[in-house]
């Protein structure tokens, strides 16, 4: 049995695939992988071939993955870097501090949930660290959340595991973004470490072309009819 891929078939098949996987379609963890992202530095590209052309940490200008674009904004931008040595699992990015908000911003010119992501530092030297973060989601010029925090403190530093850092998970929003600004600021005497951002295209949208395909199936499907043509099998 040969099925013809006629316009009513292919888009009631595009549209069922559409409507069973809204729910969570597409779900991105950006771990800065080289082999399913590239970056760039004020040197060039970060990666090639899906591997890191750097052992060392370098200054991270843009990284794109799964569609979302990551944007150092930084002032300088220097404070903030790919490490192939350091994440959760490794590769991660490290901010240097020391001069402020180290912060990163997540787009990719759509609608989008942001689920969490992984933020750490380390007891570096024997010293203890204050972390603070500040996450916020917008959506167009209008501000839909801000998550604030502090992890590592003088009562409870983070301790180094295995030579890494301790990476702690910061929950998501449930608002429709097409922006998302993670801001992170320390006492200037240990880097903080931040991997594993987790981010859904927003579910309406997908939700929104099936049923779109669905209706440009019905219709076509009584213009076919009406003309007395068979689909066939």
């Amino acid at each position: 049995m040969k099925v013809k891929l006629t316009f009513p078939v292919l888009a009631l098949a595009l549209a069922a695939i559409a409507l069973v996987a809204s729910p969570n379609v597409f779900a991105a963890d950006i771990d800065f992988s080289c082999s399913s992202g590239q970056g760039t530095t004020t040197s060039g590209n970060i990666c090639s071939s899906g591997a890191p052309v750097t052992t060392s940490p370098v200054t991270l200008l843009t990284w794109t993955e799964y569609g979302y674009t990551v944007t150092n904004t930084t002032t300088p931008a220097s404070d903030w870097v790919y490490n192939p040595n350091q994440g959760d699992l490794p590769p991660g990015t490290t901010g240097l501090g020391g001069s402020g908000n180290d912060s990163l911003s997540v787009a990719d010119g759509g609608d989008f949930l942001f689920s969490g992501v992984n933020i750490g530092s380390n007891n570096q030297n024997g010293q203890t660290d204050n972390l603070f973060y500040t996450i916020t989601g917008s959506l167009g010029s209008v501000i839909q959340f801000t998550e604030n925090g502090e992890i590592c403190d003088t009562a409870e530093p983070c301790p180094l595991v295995g030579g890494q850092a301790t990476y702690y998970f910061i929950g998501g929003n449930a608002d429709t973004i097409d922006k998302l600004t993670i801001s992170l600021t320390d006492d200037g005497r240990s880097p903080e470490y931040l991997d594993n951002i987790q981010v859904t295209p927003e579910p309406a949208s997908v939700l929104l072309f099936g049923t779109g395909l669905l209706g440009l199936a019905f219709i076509a499907f009584r213009k076919v009819k009406a003309s007395g043509l068979k689909l066939g099998m």
